[in-house]
């Protein structure tokens, strides 16, 4: 496990002018997810992952230079479409998030642009979120308002030892974020973790009012993973945050029906 400062991209979400033309690596984009926060939401993996945890089941995401460049602009455009839809969130995973923080901070910073112009229950417009762009006023309190949820390796402790202040700043966009390694030897069932060390963390007045009825909530009986075609016509995805031992059962459930998984991404 690397232990090193996140690479050398830091920039301040201030210095950002043109979120639309950051550029961002990632790893996939699916709407809707349903397992990585509450309602269903825009679901956006980054690519590049220095940390490398033991028994990861995203290992597809590690290599920096693996997935596809786009742009942030790009990426809200599946923000604004996912809105038009209803989309009660967006959640930013990976990966590592912050191994890209410049990219990171613009695309919160884009989406909150968007879900400050979308009327309650209708469609986000591009020219209403140019004008929200300077002085944000605080969200409305009402049900509807999507939030931002972030997973990442890093801890608070981490900075600015081994992980610059510019970087973490990233998370600033965030309602919520998840922190800390997955550790596949300290399971548990806290709804949205992946091991008994990692913790969420309500950021903001938004983030509160969401995820405090979750802070202690378990996994109900039943699947916590959605597998998906990828639409390649031989591959498919699996969202969410599994339980020990509920990969293996998919495969075998696979199996039992002639499927047979080639290259799993959580096998070394």
């Amino acid at each position: 496990m690397s232990e090193g400062k996140v690479g050398s991209e830091v920039v301040d979400a201030a210095d950002v002018t043109d979120v639309a033309d950051v550029p961002v690596r990632v790893a996939d984009g699916c709407f809707p997810v349903e397992t990585l926060g509450p309602g269903r939401r825009l679901g956006v993996w980054f690519q590049g992952c220095a940390l490398a945890c033991p028994g990861c089941m995203s290992r597809h995401t590690w290599d920096a230079a693996g997935g596809r460049a786009t742009t942030v602009g790009e990426l809200l455009k599946s923000w604004e479409a996912a809105l038009a839809l209803g989309a009660a969130g967006l959640t930013v995973s990976g990966g590592e998030p912050l191994a890209q923080p410049a990219a990171l901070a613009a695309l919160l910073r884009g989406a909150d642009r968007l879900r400050r112009a979308r009327p309650p229950g209708g469609r986000a417009g591009r020219d209403e979120a140019e004008k929200n762009e300077a002085t944000p006023a605080p969200l409305p309190d009402v049900p509807d308002v999507p939030d931002f949820l972030v997973y990442t390796g890093h801890e608070p402790d981490e900075v600015p030892d081994r992980l610059p202040e510019e970087v973490w700043a990233a998370l600033d966009g965030a309602d919520a974020v998840v922190t800390g390694r997955f550790r596949v030897a300290e399971p548990t069932d806290l709804v949205w973790r992946g091991s008994a060390n990692q913790r969420l963390v309500p950021r903001t007045p938004l983030g509160i009012r969401r995820y405090a009825p979750h802070l202690a909530r378990t996994y109900p009986p039943g699947p916590r993973i959605s597998l998906r075609p990828n639409g390649t016509g031989t591959g498919a995805n699996v969202y969410g945050v599994p339980a020990r031992g509920e990969l293996r059962q998919v495969e075998r459930a696979l199996s039992s029906t002639g499927i047979h998984l080639t290259n799993p991404s959580w096998r070394p």
